[in-house]
């Protein structure tokens, strides 16, 4: 679906009464694929002064539960029948050691167990003008998301440079 700025901030600014209950400083996991509502979404959760954290579908059952558990996912977005819903956890906000984080990242590591890396808002722009120089994106280009968001490259890559 192509979709311009304007309906990306448009859309941004309904979903604000989607998250109403989502706290500043509170983990929010996003399980919604590669829906076009990403771009929306994530600016909204950055406005509210939540911190955003991808979850991939590939995450089921144990696994699925050990990540939320391990970065303190206050709430999961996901998206059904095209409408997102917010389920709300019973967790304790993270106690962060130095400044709190902006976004979080999966990752197994070499250990297979979910770790959260965290990142600054700074840290995030900076990756992307670096990705968007090296590869000669541009404001012209179309990206196409066929690799999961969920996952660092896919994030960075391609949804970063339509913000």
């Amino acid at each position: 679906m192509r979709r311009s700025f304007s309906d990306i901030e448009q859309e941004s600014i309904a979903f604000n009464s989607t998250l109403e209950n989502c706290a500043p400083g509170t983990v929010v996991a996003v399980e919604i694929g590669n829906s076009e509502r990403w771009p929306a979404l994530l600016l909204a959760l950055f406005r509210r002064g939540c911190i955003p954290l991808p979850l991939g579908a590939h995450l089921e059952g144990v696994e699925r539960e050990l990540a939320l558990q391990t970065s303190k996912a206050a709430a999961v977005v996901t998206i059904a029948n095209d409408a997102l819903t917010v389920q709300r956890r019973a967790t304790d906000n993270p106690q962060w050691p130095g400044p709190a984080p902006d976004f979080l990242k999966l990752t197994s590591g070499t250990t297979n167990a979910p770790r959260a890396v965290r990142f600054r808002a700074g840290q995030l722009l900076a990756d992307c003008d670096n990705i968007c120089a090296t590869m000669g994106i541009t404001e012209r280009d179309l990206n196409y998301g066929a690799i999961p968001f969920s996952h660092s490259y896919g994030f960075s890559n391609l949804l970063t440079p339509l913000l």
